[in-house]
């Protein structure tokens, strides 16, 4: 026997065809809320407009106007964050993320130190492909620096499973890390 959904529908007094509709689609397994104006057109669904935050997947109150916890996808772009937190010592690698082939731009945050004065960096790998560096100079030895900054990574195939690595510029081979120097990565992918 095939379920039915279940629907609730808030009407406009004036113009009964204007609804709101909540329902729960028993068999696939989940819930839907739109707005509609039947049998002529779909209508645009306001959250709060009078003020308020949104949260999404949140176990809190958010803190934003919009707060999601997890990645977000559209098909003109996606954020995610296949690294957040990662303590070191470098390397460290993400979990899989997925790309539709456009270009990604990675935020990343780390900290390194170096035993002497001179240069300190890191690198940041797409899958077997370097993407760019993060580099400081410095006449302090044993000092952690903070280093952060936005690459931009073009080529990258479509497809699943793609990793992201931070690891210690080639360049500067006395970098140091360890458990104190957490790293984290967002990607934001532009649809060219």
């Amino acid at each position: 026997m095939r379920r039915q959904p279940v629907r609730v529908r808030l009407r406009d007094p004036d113009d009964t065809r204007n609804e709101l509709a909540l329902g729960y689609q028993t068999e696939q397994g989940y819930g839907s809320i739109q707005a509609v104006t039947q049998g002529q057109t779909v209508r645009s669904l306001l959250l709060n407009p009078g003020g308020g935050n949104v949260g999404i997947g949140l176990p809190h109150e958010p803190a934003a106007a919009l707060e999601v916890n997890g990645g977000i996808r559209s098909p003109m772009w996606q954020v995610g964050t296949p690294l957040g937190n990662e303590s070191g010592p470098l390397p460290v690698t993400s979990s899989p993320f997925a790309t539709g082939g456009g270009t990604l731009l990675l935020f990343v945050a780390g900290s390194a130190s170096l035993p002497t004065a001179g240069l300190l960096g890191l690198q940041v790998r797409v899958d077997d492909r370097v993407v760019g560096w993060l580099m400081h100079t410095t006449n302090t030895a044993n000092t952690r620096f903070p280093l952060t900054g936005t690459i931009a990574a073009s080529g990258v195939s479509a497809g699943t499973d793609h990793l992201i690595t931070i690891e210690v510029l080639g360049d500067a081979p006395a970098t140091r890390t360890d458990g104190n120097d957490l790293f984290s990565l967002t990607v934001l992918e532009l649809p060219f």
